[in-house]
């Protein structure tokens, strides 16, 4: 694909690991990879650390305490969970508000069991900084037993897509529109 071929681009020494998704390439680099990174790049749309190769669904709430840190304010977090069934996201979603609860993080989750977070919400909300909280990347095989999971370290940024591409903060209705 697009965003694959770029990878492969402008990091020399990417290594691509097997995926069974095809929206997904799993791959390893020395290179630091951030959101000024995901910012040069075209095709690309997320950028995810991993956190477990090989996790299971129980490992999440932990590593989502991991992955917040310490903090002293309402931790904010998302799942985007592909190859899970609603009804699991669903019940992650509280599991992990619960052992936030149980470890004494006040929190809550933008999106929900049926659609994550979109790329704007994860910018607006401080996700994609880890300053309000973080965003989980979950990919489970076909039968859930397999999870790959990360932490969302990059997302489109639309709102500088449309500064730079674009040109224009603000739209002017007085060009190009019909009477």
């Amino acid at each position: 694909s697009l965003s694959m071929a770029e990878l492969t681009a402008v990091l020399p020494d990417i290594q691509w690991k097997p995926t069974s998704y095809r929206e997904f390439g799993l791959f390893s680099t020395s290179q630091k990879l951030d959101q000024a990174f995901l910012d040069t790049l075209g095709g690309t749309l997320l950028l995810a650390q991993e956190l477990s190769a090989c996790g299971t669904i129980g490992d999440i709430p932990k590593l989502l305490k991991e992955a917040l840190g310490t903090r002293k304010s309402k931790a904010t977090f998302s799942i985007r969970a592909y190859g899970l069934k609603h009804d699991q996201v669903h019940t992650l979603l509280r599991d992990c508000k619960n052992y936030l609860k149980d470890n004494k993080i006040p929190s809550r989750y933008v999106g929900n069991e049926h659609t994550p977070a979109k790329a704007i919400q994860l910018h607006d909300e401080g996700l994609i900084s880890g300053k309000e909280g973080c965003e989980i990347l979950i990919l489970a095989d076909e039968d859930g037993e397999k999870i790959w999971i990360g932490k969302t370290i990059a997302a489109h940024d639309i709102k500088a897509y449309t500064l730079r591409d674009i040109g224009k903060p603000v739209r002017d209705t007085q060009v190009g529109l019909l009477p």
